[in-house]
């Protein structure tokens, strides 16, 4: 789906200081106003402009407004619990081959930024079924998933680890919980065949647990793997070279298949 050539009332997007200070996830609304450091943004400065337009504050320093990118949106969620980081939720959704039309439960959705990324992607057809204990935190992720524009396409469920999904013939399931072999077998009998497992695991010894209750419940082709982030300083005069600060471990990915 195109966005509309200019930034619509209602619209969540991105105001980015040019002077690097920081960006704001905000949605334009009539008569609303942004306080920065650099300045005072006013919202009916930026409704109807072009994405892309450069907006000066009250300060007359310069912002730039653009529609926030998948990654953007993830990492801008309000939060209750740690997400799942973009390098982490963009191999899962590969793994599991997440695509429009598909159908996905995911038990323990925290915050939703994983959310985001697999009910942007079902679209228009899919649907994810977001499964967690705990309601609190569930209602954090229904706001960033309305925010969002995505309601339509995800379904909140409260459920004990453990218990039953309540469908079937699913195409992928997503585990990220404290005891995740608990909701393993549960999975299994939900996953279509051919269906997809992804779970990510804090530490090697719930890795171990883990990978044991899928392969005791049947899964296939189990691969066991973390990845790593580093981003490069790449300068003309200077040189190229690794940053000093990288995205290191935030868990271990297991994923497996139901034949």
């Amino acid at each position: 789906m195109t966005a509309p050539t200019t930034l619509q009332a209602g619209e969540r997007i991105l105001l980015q200081a040019r002077s690097g200070r920081k960006t704001f996830l905000v949605e334009l609304t009539p008569g609303r106003t942004l306080h920065t450091h650099d300045g005072v943004i006013k919202h009916d400065d930026v409704i109807g402009r072009p994405e892309g337009s450069a907006i000066l504050s009250h300060m007359q320093m310069p912002f730039v407004a653009v529609r926030p990118t998948l990654v953007q949106k993830m990492m801008k969620v309000k939060r209750r619990t740690q997400i799942i980081y973009p390098k982490d939720a963009a191999r899962i959704a590969l793994e599991l081959s997440i695509a429009p039309g598909a159908r996905v439960i995911e038990m323990g959705g925290g915050s939703g930024a994983l959310t985001l990324l697999m009910a942007t992607l079902v679209r228009p057809d899919g649907r994810i079924y977001s499964y967690d204990r705990n309601a609190e935190f569930q209602e954090v992720a229904k706001e960033n998933v309305s925010k969002a524009g995505l309601a339509a396409f995800v379904e909140f469920f409260v459920l004990e680890a453990g218990q039953p999904f309540g469908q079937s013939d699913v195409d992928a399931v997503v585990l990220d919980m404290p005891e995740p072999w608990l909701a393993i077998r549960p999975a299994h009998e939900s996953l279509r065949l051919g269906g997809a497992l992804g779970l990510i695991i804090p530490n090697a010894e719930q890795l171990k647990a883990a990978q044991g209750a899928a392969e005791s419940a049947g899964f296939q082709d189990l691969t066991a793997l973390e990845i790593l982030e580093r981003r490069m300083l790449v300068r003309q005069k200077e040189g190229v070279r690794p940053s000093e600060r990288m995205i290191g471990f935030t868990g271990y990915l297991l994923f497996g298949r139901k034949y």
